[in-house]
């Protein structure tokens, strides 16, 4: 790994670069009457990232669905069974 010197300097005759500073318009709002409270809205893509994420989650939970059924149904199954055996043999030593 290279660790530059603590005491770099522009080289004599460069001027350094000048950024042009523009103004950020006010970000849309909608103004509640009733108790003048300004309420901001998200941007453009923000709502577009929300409303992927909200498809996605719909379409992957649907397509998920009937695989986490078949294995629950298995699971429930067999730990009934192992219950039930587990019961057997509780009550055939008490006897």
């Amino acid at each position: 790994m290279v660790v530059p010197p603590s005491d770099l300097r522009e080289p004599e005759g460069t001027q350094p670069a000048t950024t042009e500073k523009t103004e950020q318009p006010d970000p849309p709002s909608i103004n509640i009457p009733i108790i003048n409270f300004n309420v901001p809205l998200p941007t453009a893509d923000t709502v577009v990232v929300a409303g992927y994420a909200a498809v996605s989650a719909v379409a992957v939970t649907t397509f998920a669905q009937p695989f986490f059924d078949t294995i629950k149904k298995k699971l429930q199954k067999l730990l009934l069974g192992r219950i039930e055996k587990w019961k057997k043999r509780k009550t055939k030593n008490k006897v």
